[in-house]
């Protein structure tokens, strides 16, 4: 049988997870009772001009493609370069990816029959709004993609595939207009946009799970950042935590003991982040596990990832955050996600574990003060 491994995550596939089928099965982890509820997991499925009597006649339109936006779109065409899908972009990748915008646009057009300008009256655009949506000269804004996807009567599958390119659009545009403040916004405006996120991580507490200290500290530890906007990240991500109360969403977070084990700073911040997992792990729409270190490991937990909705898997990393979307990476993420919670322990069992590490810190503080 064919099988292959996930040089990302160290997981063996086989071809159903090759060919984007959801696959679920037992690894060599050691399970105790209370890790068998990590199978019951929440899914991780883990979001012109003024035209006065213009096209479609009456009164003037507001200006729907504002400066801000095309002041953005200049801005990220600039020299400067982020890390998305797995390498460096650049000016040409950028302007690769607004012609795929605006080529997916132009298909979508042509499906039903219409002209630009019979579109731009049927969605109440400028119709010069159309042609730069559609030449890659333009990035619209949420509510031009909405009347013009109204307009064309996009389903489902098609209005998903539109809004994965735009949100990595408009996360690499937030990102390097606003620097670590503009990075944490751009991935609250992720979570915020989807009901389903499941996270794994290796080498620290996510940032849904952090304290405002833990948080302040992650955010510029190993970087030459400026103070004002490393506090700025913090508070903007500290603040983006209010939608874990949502009992509309589902959350899951697995995380291994060793990430659990590491601290910024100082071990004396560390008991008040385990009480934060600790009383987060009791709503219960959230489910929170750590993976011990005295059971067997699944696989070699090489990076941390974040699921949205069973459709997008974000890895951060030093430089930036690499975006995936290929339905079989996400099946591979997913699997290895399921196999990691499987090895979790939750409910007392996490508490119990929490207790001990937090006793462990609490004595690595009194000797380093000493």
């Amino acid at each position: 049988m064919d099988r292959r491994v996930d040089l990302c995550s160290g997981w063996r596939r086989g071809p159903r997870a090759a060919a984007g089928g959801r696959v679920r099965r037992a690894v060599g982890a050691v399970r105790g009772p209370e890790s068998r509820a990590g199978r019951d997991r929440p899914p991780g499925r883990m979001p012109g001009r003024l035209a006065g009597g213009g096209p479609c006649g009456g009164a003037p339109r507001r200006r729907l493609d504002t400066h801000e936006n095309n002041s953005a779109v200049i801005q990220a065409e600039r020299g400067r370069r982020v890390v998305a899908g797995g390498r460096t972009l650049g000016v040409e990748d950028r302007r690769d990816r607004l012609r795929e915008l605006g080529e997916l646009f132009r298909q979508f057009r042509k499906r039903t029959g219409l002209t630009g300008k019979e579109l731009a009256q049927r969605a109440g655009v400028a119709q010069p709004t159309i042609s730069r949506m559609e030449t890659g000269r333009l990035l619209p804004t949420p509510e031009t993609v909405d009347r013009v996807s109204a307009a064309l009567g996009l389903d489902e599958v098609s209005r998903g595939e539109l809004d994965a390119l735009l949100a990595r659009l408009r996360d690499e545009v937030s990102r390097l207009k606003g620097g670590l403040a503009g990075r944490e916004a751009a991935n609250a405006a992720r979570v915020r946009g989807a009901r389903s996120v499941t996270v794994f991580s290796s080498a620290m507490v996510p940032a849904l799970l952090q304290t405002a200290e833990y948080a302040r500290l992650a955010v510029a530890i190993g970087r030459d950042v400026d103070e004002e906007d490393a506090a700025k990240a913090a508070a903007v991500r500290v603040e983006a935590q209010a939608v874990l109360f949502d009992a509309g969403r589902e959350f899951a977070f697995v995380l291994t003991e060793g990430a659990v084990r590491t601290w910024p700073g100082s071990p004396s911040l560390m008991p008040a982040q385990l009480d934060r997992l600790a009383q987060v792990a009791t709503l219960p729409h959230v489910r929170v596990g750590v993976v011990p270190w005295r059971v067997e490991a699944p696989a070699f937990p090489l990076h941390g990832f974040t699921v949205f909705d069973g459709t997008v898997s974000v890895v951060e990393g030093l430089v930036g955050d690499v975006t995936l979307t290929d339905p079989a990476e996400i099946v591979a993420h997913e699997e290895a996600f399921e196999a990691f919670a499987g090895a979790a322990v939750y409910g007392d069992a996490l508490r119990e574990l929490l207790g001990e590490i937090g006793a462990d810190y609490q004595m690595l503080a009194s000797r380093l003060e000493k």
